[in-house]
């Protein structure tokens, strides 16, 4: 028993990999992608992640490079109509644009693609407690927004499976400054 638990363990985390692999930005550069960035779409194969009082439902405000190459978010939540800023520090994996970082289960978060001066898509998989769920967010620098970037959004959550219904548009009176 405790074999085939360890194989449908490692079968899981070798499928999350693989997956997380696929369309990631070619030749990434983690320096470009430093600096302000605030989300402005989040989608989700588990929409109460993402709903008002959903774990997964944080804003991007800030992408800083450790010295370690990892890359240091600074997100910000709504708790009762507070805003909590927080950190997470994405541990940087062999692959550029790929990371792991533990929030709410393990995570696989991916650099999908980006122009670096407006906009970016970040693909995401938690595995918590053995469940999988997909979590993508588009991006944008403060003061820009860019239609072809949000196109190329919405045609990556079609693509993963994601129906319209499971995205949803952060309004600007629901950010935190």
């Amino acid at each position: 028993m405790g074999m085939k638990v360890l194989l449908l363990s490692f079968g899981l985390a070798l499928v999350i990999a693989v997956q997380a692999e696929r369309g990631l930005q070619d030749d990434f550069n983690d320096r470009k992608f430093e600096g302000p960035w605030r989300s402005r779409y989040l989608a989700s194969d588990n929409l109460p992640l993402i709903e008002v009082y959903g774990h997964m439902r944080v804003f991007v405000v800030n992408v800083a490079r450790t010295v370690e190459g990892n890359l240091d978010f600074t997100f910000n939540e709504r708790i009762n109509g507070t805003c909590k800023e927080f950190h997470l520090i994405m541990q940087k994996t062999e692959t550029p644009g790929r990371y792991t970082v533990s929030y709410f289960g393990e995570n696989i978060v991916a650099v999908v693609k980006t122009d670096y001066l407006s906009y970016a898509i970040l693909y995401g998989q938690n595995n918590n407690e053995g469940e999988v769920y997909k979590l993508i967010q588009f991006l944008v620098r403060p003061m820009k927004e860019n239609q072809k970037g949000q196109k190329n959004f919405e045609d990556f959550c079609t693509d993963e499976g994601i129906p319209s219904s499971g995205i949803l548009n952060i309004p600007e009176s629901e950010r935190c400054p």
